[in-house]
This record gives structure tokens, sequence and C-alpha cells, in this order.
């Protein structure tokens, strides 16, 4: 993947409901362009006079609006539309309400994007590897990482038929990334797109438990550290949490090393 590329979503369309100067600057250093619409009577050529504007099709775009008749026109020209309780007009029906479109990132509204299209969301990027949540079609890769990581004796428990784990992903997929905001991601090389593992955070748990497992192939590279130093970082900046943990067993002197560099706590697993 070409390092900063990983936003599906091109474009966010702003209701005029507030100046949102922070957002605006954090999107437009990302490569994502911005708009303010102004409504008249032709509300629905104002929105897309706004996105032809931008050069980009309305399904490339997320609109913020505190008004429930301009949510309705934009999710009929399949535009992602989010709402806003700033400057409340009439609050729109749709799952995600903002108190200010200052408070949150560009990650977090490509995240957004993502799930309301059905596209798993790149979360973040390092040197060498991004981190995407993971579908069921990952299953065979991260199967085989499993089954050669259970012959070196890094597992105790079987493995389940692969069957059985694509469904357990699938579902994963479906309702912890978009009820928690967070969770187990799927490690991939910048330069080929392989999978080579999974890293991320432990669902529910407090303090927010980190983990990661990497394929035998890429040991001994510092992609360990590399992925676990991004995702304490995006922890802090994206998620709000200042207090990370990590379960690891006595013996993994390895994985007890990583986690030190990276200032995460040490529970004994």
């Amino acid at each position: 993947m070409k390092q900063g590329s990983f936003y599906r979503m091109r474009a966010v369309l702003f209701e005029t409901i507030a100046d949102c100067g922070q957002l605006k600057e954090s999107l437009l250093k990302e490569g994502i362009l911005v708009a303010k619409v102004f409504f008249g009577l032709a509300e629905k050529e104002a929105l897309l006079e706004a996105v032809c504007s931008l050069e980009v099709c309305p399904e490339e775009c997320l609109f913020i609006t505190n008004n429930s008749r301009h949510a309705e026109i934009a999710k009929h020209l399949s535009i992602v539309c989010i709402g806003c309780i700033e400057g409340q007009y009439e609050l729109p029906q749709v799952d995600t309400l903002l108190e200010s479109p200052d408070e949150v990132s560009p990650v977090y509204l490509n995240m957004l994007y993502c799930h309301e299209k059905g596209y798993p969301a790149v979360i973040l990027q390092t040197k060498r590897c991004f981190l995407k949540e993971l579908t069921a079609a990952d299953v065979p890769a991260l199967y085989a990482i499993r089954e050669r990581l259970q012959s070196l004796g890094c597992f105790d428990e079987p493995l389940a038929a692969p069957e059985e784990e694509a469904e357990k992903l699938s579902s994963y997929a479906q309702t912890v990334y978009s009820f928690f905001g967070y969770g187990f991601y799927g490690v991939y090389e910048n330069e080929s797109g392989k999978l080579i593992g999974k890293a991320g955070f432990k669902e529910g748990s407090s303090p927010l438990e980190v983990g990661y497992l990497l394929d035998s192939d890429v040991w001994g590279r510092g992609i360990a550290t590399e992925v676990i130093s991004a995702l304490v970082h995006y922890a802090r900046e994206e998620l709000g949490v200042t207090e990370l943990a990590a379960r690891i067993h006595h013996d993994n002197i390895a994985s007890r090393r990583v986690a030190e560099k990276c200032g995460i706590k040490i529970e004994e697993k």
C-alpha cells in the first residue's frame, strides 16, 4: 500500500452549522477534500453542486449535518451522513451523532464511512505495514499462520476447523468494530499487501489490553515493536486511552521486551 493512501473517503461536506476549522485543516492535511454546502430552496441541487465542485462522486463523500431533511436528501444520493448536535436544527435519524465536528479526526470519519459502505477500514500505517479490519476473506491466511505457530509450540489450544474460524471472524467483524470502535486488525506488508499477522486491542478490557500475533517468517525484524508502538499512539490519540496492558507469559521474553519498549504494563498470563 502506498504510504498515506488508506483513506476510502475522498471528501467531507459540512452543513453551515459551525466553522469546524480544526477538522477541516486536519482533513486537508490528509488529502481529503472539504466543502461547505449552502442550501437554498433547491436543496438537492445545492448538495449536488457542492459534490461536483470537488470533482468527486456522491458515493465518495461524507456529509456532516444537523438537519434531518438534508440528511435524508444525502442518503438518497448515496452520501454517507452523520449528525451533529452543535447548532441543533432538527436532529437527523442517523447512526452517529457528534457533539461537535472538531471533536473527531479524519481517521475516525473514514472508519465511519467504511462501515457504512461495507469496506474494511484501514486503521493506521507504519513504515513497513498497515493495519486493516479483518474479514472472513482473511481466514485462510490467518489459519496458515496459526498452523505454523502451533507447530512451533506457540499455542496449546487446538485450532477450530477453517469453516468455524471463518464464521467466528465474520461475526467479529460485523459486531466488534462498529460497537466498540476498535478491536484486533490484520497486519499487512505495505509493499506486497500480504497478511503477516494480527494486532490490536481486546474489546471491553480495562485497562485496555494490547496484543499481537505475527507469522514466524517476519520474526526478528522489529515489526512487532513498530506495530505495537503505532497502536499505543493510536490508543492515545484516537481512543483517548492512556493506560495500556499486555498479558504475556513469563517465558515469552521477546514479547515482554516489546511491551517494555512501548511503555505497556505487563500482566502475567
